[in-house]
């Protein structure tokens, strides 16, 4: 079954405004929505404003308050439960009516945390694709010839550092910027040393160039953190 969240919402904003509590009897109403009457603002006596009953305000015998009006209305009625005995609901019944009245609040809450989880997963699994996408270049990368290495580098770098858009707006990830330095050491106090290339991305060496396999800005970021080694002592 495919939840609907836009079905959802619309039955939640027609339904009687909220909040909704249960009155601990066998009903569940919405909280006074008190409009006053304009000839009960300067009316002496203390009118009932119902529909029926007699309303000592209006005078005896009266059938029904002269002043009542729907637009005044102290207790909303949404919903009864059956009640046990008299007008008192019991056991089941209460949690049944203690449910509904949290349900005014509970469906628009669980529609925004829904949706929330929505954005989510779709920017997950666009992250996700093109993770994917980096990670096939870096396993061409174990297998190319040497005239290609330029060529590759570049894709990886540009399939890891791209910006993901998803619906609702954008969201922008990429690695942190390469600093403006040519030696760093890593959290294990190794030295690694920038190579600038003018046809490919920089590449960091071990201690010197040349030496050993060469790390890309991303791989030598996961050997952080990092410390600017600049200003060490070149050995003779």
């Amino acid at each position: 079954m495919t939840l609907d969240i836009d079905a959802a919402r619309k039955l939640a904003d027609t339904a009687t405004e909220g909040p909704w509590a249960y009155n601990s009897y066998s009903a569940v109403f919405s909280t006074p929505k008190i409009k006053p009457h304009d000839d009960w603002l300067g009316t002496i006596g203390e009118h009932t404003l119902e529909r029926r009953g007699e309303c000592a305000a209006c005078g005896s015998g009266s059938t029904g308050c002269a002043l009542y009006s729907e637009d005044y209305t102290r207790e909303a009625l949404v919903a009864h439960v059956p009640a046990h005995h008299g007008d008192t609901a019991t056991g089941q019944r209460v949690a049944d009516a203690e449910f509904i009245a949290a349900a005014r609040a509970l469906v628009p809450q669980l529609c925004d945390e829904i949706e929330r989880g929505v954005d989510t997963i779709r920017d997950l699994r666009v992250r996700l694709e093109y993770l994917t996408e980096a990670a096939t270049e870096a396993a061409r990368w174990a297998s190319i010839r040497p005239g290609e290495a330029g060529q590759a580098l570049e894709a990886l770098c540009d399939a890891v550092s791209r910006t993901a858009v998803v619906e609702g707006g954008s969201r922008s990830w990429s690695l942190p910027a390469e600093p403006n330095v040519d030696r760093l050491r890593d959290r294990h106090n190794r030295l690694w040393v920038r190579a600038r290339y003018t046809n490919g991305p920089d590449l960091w060496w071990q201690g010197e160039p040349g030496n050993g396999l060469p790390c890309l800005w991303m791989e030598l970021l996961s050997d952080g953190p990092l410390t600017d080694a600049s200003n060490e002592q070149v050995a003779a």
